[in-house]
């Protein structure tokens, strides 16, 4: 029989499809396995044409080897191609096997009473998929309940993420990243691992002879995330160990961390016994027909506890929650906050990085606050020159609970109405240290009446308000509202 591997990925993905591939191809002795990357450990095989076969294509939507074995035993292909990443758990199996094939080529000497942290950062910061940032709550918690010292690794940046860890836990040990090939190692010699949410985080980790792997139900560890087409949560490892978080698509940064402080009290640790108890539970999930509107990425966000419930397996999904529990609660499905919260940047100051006689006003000081008095939007507010990475910051001038900004922008002609875009709005208490709040990739207007409405849920809380985009250009819009409520302490 002949296997061919169609998709890659990064290290984690290829040595997870090469297990999977091989373990499935050894049901027919003798095999060959073609487009095999990973010359990380000299194992690399040629591309295969696929013209002149008759093929059998496998996705990732299986439940067992068996179901496979049986598919590819009934179709008798002359190929069988695998479009998929094969991320099962029941196909890791003999690790002493592949610890050999993939051996630890920079090995490091790791205490035993030492917990190596994988830190998955980076692009996650924009929030990135089924790849939300972990709760800092969520280390404390396994921090707290092993005794060990933490050791911090992997994607570790000068984001503001980074640095909370770095405040919430001072006297750990974080690691500086060398390169992906000696993070992976790092972590497979290791003796208690805290897995990220990644592939990466995941195989390193299996390949490892820890005692302990903690993993969580989170992102596409999920349960409900990634339904029968991803299941990497090995219940029959005793190495594992694990804590459900309540189900949530992954946000932006700023966002990412007001949420995750409002979860702490729904991170628990659960048995394997547990895990399996979801997996059947949504095994048995009954077909529903969806009649109400619901607005899944808040009501998740402003009902932690609904989706802790959906995490375990007692609601499938938003809609089923509302239908089932919500409704009868009196929960709304979507935002209903209009008019709730009042403009709160109007009167204050704000400023912008250069300015030009193209708009009104004789300093950044004067177009920046044309921007946030605005109540007229057929006139740009303000002007800056053409230069790298322009901005506007607007100073609330203490805390406030934001729930909303509106960015109109200038929409005469097309050319001109693209020029802040990527368009990046970032919040922060000090001036100094930004959280991305939202990126905007795509065209919006103003005086048009299609202006950038960015609801925040839940809301966010900050000072300061910056526009800005990271290219060179010229920053130009018609006025910026913020809403939202002041807070009841000081600066």
């Amino acid at each position: 029989m002949i296997f061919k591997i169609r998709s890659h990925g990064n290290i984690g993905n290829r040595i997870i499809q090469y297990i999977s591939a091989n373990e499935i191809s050894r049901h027919w002795p003798g095999s060959t396995i073609f487009n095999v990357k990973l010359d990380e450990y000299g194992l690399t095989t040629p591309d295969i044409d696929e013209s002149p076969y008759r093929t059998l294509h496998i996705n990732d939507f299986f439940s067992s080897e068996k179901e496979v074995v049986s598919r590819i035993e009934q179709y008798k292909p002359d190929l069988v191609i695998f479009d998929g990443y094969l991320q099962k758990h029941f196909l890791m199996k003999n690790a002493d096997h592949y610890r050999r094939i993939f051996p630890v080529i920079h090995p490091v000497d790791i205490d035993k009473n030492d917990l190596v942290i994988n830190i998955r950062c980076g692009e996650l910061i924009f929030g990135f998929s089924q790849y939300p940032l972990l709760p800092i709550s969520y280390y404390k918690k396994i921090i707290e309940e092993t005794n060990l010292n933490p050791v911090f690794m992997g994607q570790i940046d000068d984001s503001l993420y980074c640095g909370m860890l770095r405040e919430a836990f001072p006297e750990a040990r974080f690691l500086e990243h060398v390169s992906p090939q000696q993070d992976f190692d790092l972590i497979r010699s290791a003796h208690n691992v805290v897995m990220g949410i990644s592939t990466f985080s995941f195989i390193s980790s299996w390949l490892s002879q820890a005692e302990n792997i903690y993993t969580q139900l989170w992102g596409f560890f999920s349960v409900p995330s990634f339904l029968d087409e991803i299941d990497l949560l090995p219940t029959q490892d005793v190495r594992y160990k694990y804590h459900v978080l309540p189900y949530a698509y992954a946000l932006v940064e700023g966002r990412q961390i007001a949420f995750n402080q409002s979860i702490a009290p729904y991170i628990h640790a659960i048995s394997a016994h547990e895990v399996e108890a979801i997996k059947r539970r949504f095994s048995e999930k009954p077909t529903t027909q969806k009649i109400f509107q619901i607005d899944d990425f808040w009501y998740l966000s402003m009902n932690p506890d609904c989706g802790y419930q959906i995490a375990n397996g007692f609601c499938f999904d938003p809609h089923h929650h509302y239908m089932t529990i919500g409704l009868w609660e009196g929960r709304s499905p979507a935002p209903c906050k209009k008019g709730r919260y009042r403009n709160v940047s109007h009167d204050k100051k704000a400023t912008i990085s250069s300015y030009t006689e193209y708009a009104a006003g004789n300093s950044a000081e004067e177009q920046a606050l044309n921007a946030i008095n605005a109540s007229k939007t057929n006139v740009m507010a303000f002007h800056t020159e053409d230069e790298q990475n322009p901005f506007l910051i607007i100073d609330l001038l203490s805390p406030h609970s934001i729930d909303h900004v509106s960015i109109f922008n200038r929409c005469d002609n097309e050319i001109v109405a693209k020029r802040c875009l990527p368009l990046r709005v970032y919040c922060s208490t000090d001036n100094a240290n930004w959280s991305l709040l939202h990126v905007q990739q795509r065209q919006f207007g103003g005086s048009d009446g299609k202006p950038l409405e960015i609801d925040l849920y839940p809301d966010v809380t900050c000072r300061f308000i910056k526009i800005t985009t990271l290219k060179k250009t010229i920053l130009h819009l018609e006025k910026v509202h913020v809403y939202g409520e002041p807070l009841d302490f000081p600066t």
